[in-house]
C-alpha cells in the first residue's frame, strides 16, 4: 500500500460527536486500515488511512444543511496549506482539483476540502503527521521510480498520447519564462551655477543610456509529464511540449529542473520536489 511503514497518528484520545463518528466509520472501506481519525471543530472530522484522506462535514458545516464527506487519494495530493486567523487553524488539501476552487474567506468550515480546528495545538500535530506523511510518500514514490521498473501511467485532462508514447509521471509545475525589459540607467542631471543675472553654468551632467534586462519569472501553474518520447506542460495558458531527441542537458534542483533546448533559452520548472527532473535524466541515460 501507498503508506505501508508509516506509523499511525499518536494523538491524545477525544470523544467525538455520535453523528460524525458514525459519518467517518462509515467513510472508511474495508481493507483500509486508519492512521489517524479525529473531530477537528463542531461537525467537522478528518481521517487519514493508509490509502486516503477523507474529510466529513456534519449538517451545520454545510450551506444546504447536509452532511457530507470529501476523498483524497494520497497520491494526488500536492500538499497541505495552513492559515490561521482569529485563533483558528486552518487546513486544506491541495490536489490538481482543489487548487483551482475557490476557498471561502470567512466561513471556512464550509471549505469541502479543507477542516478547522477549535484546539491549535491538535491543528499542529495533524499538520505535522500529515507533512510527515506526504514526505514518507515521496521518498517511496522517488525510490520506485529511480530504481524499480518504470510503470506508464495514465495522463489527467485528456492529453492524446502516441503510439509507443509512455508517460511515467505527471506532477503539479510552476513554469518560468524569460522576461525582458530596459530601464534607463547612468543619468544625472549635475549642478547648476549662476555666473551672473540670467547666466548658469551646469556642471557634471550626463545623458545616460538604456539598458536591456532580463528577469525569470513565474508565468503558469499547470500540470508536468514526464515519458519516454517527450516532456509535457499542460498550464492554463499554455502547453509546452519538449521531445527527447531536443533536449541537450537537464540540471536538477531540490524543488524544480531545468531543461535545456538546444540553442534555445533553458526551460525552468518548478515542483515539490526534486522526482521530476531526476526520473527525465533516468528515462534519457544522464547519469
Amino acid at each position: 500500500m501507498l503508506a505501508a511503514g508509516f506509523p499511525p497518528a499518536t494523538l491524545p484520545p477525544a470523544p467525538l460527536d455520535p453523528l460524525l463518528a458514525a459519518l467517518m466509520a462509515s467513510a472508511v472501506q474495508p481493507g483500509e486500515v486508519v492512521l489517524l481519525e479525529t473531530q477537528t471543530n463542531a461537525d467537522e472530522g478528518l481521517v487519514v488511512t493508509n490509502a486516503r484522506v477523507i474529510i466529513v462535514k456534519g449538517p451545520s458545516r454545510r450551506p444546504d444543511a447536509q452532511h457530507s464527506g470529501r476523498y483524497f487519494p494520497l497520491d494526488s495530493i500536492a500538499r497541505i496549506k495552513t492559515a490561521w486567523w482569529f485563533g483558528i487553524h486552518f487546513l486544506a488539501i491541495i490536489t490538481p482539483d482543489t487548487t483551482r476552487e475557490p476557498t471561502p474567506f470567512v466561513k471556512r468550515w464550509r471549505c469541502s476540502f479543507g477542516v478547522t480546528f477549535a484546539d491549535t495545538h491538535l491543528g499542529n500535530a495533524v499538520t505535522e503527521y500529515l507533512q510527515a506523511l506526504l514526505n514518507h510518500l515521496a521518498q517511496r514514490r522517488q525510490l520506485a521510480l529511480l530504481n524499480a521498473p518504470l510503470q506508464p501511467i495514465v495522463p489527467t485532462g485528456g492529453i492524446a498520447v502516441a503510439a509507443g508514447e509512455e508517460f511515467y509521471l505527471e506532477v503539479p509545475a510552476v513554469y518560468y519564462a524569460r522576461h525582458g525589459y530596459t530601464e534607463w540607467a547612468g543619468g544625472s542631471q549635475g549642478m547648476s551655477f549662476r555666473v551672473m543675472r540670467g547666466v548658469y553654468y551646469r556642471l557634471g551632467g550626463t545623458r545616460g543610456r538604456s539598458v536591456r534586462r532580463e528577469s525569470i519569472e513565474a508565468d503558469d501553474r499547470g500540470q508536468l509529464l514526464i515519458g519516454n518520447e517527450r516532456v509535457l506542460f499542460v498550464g492554463a495558458r499554455r502547453t509546452i511540449a519538449i521531445s527527447r531527441h531536443q533536449i541537450t542537458a537537464v540540471k536538477v534542483f531540490t524543488d524544480g529542473l531545468q531543461i535545456g533546448v538546444g540553442s534555445k533559452p533553458l526551460v525552468q520548472f518548478s515542483t515539490r520536489d526534486q522526482t521530476a527532473g531526476l526520473l527525465l535524466r533516468r528515462v534519457l541515460g544522464i547519469p
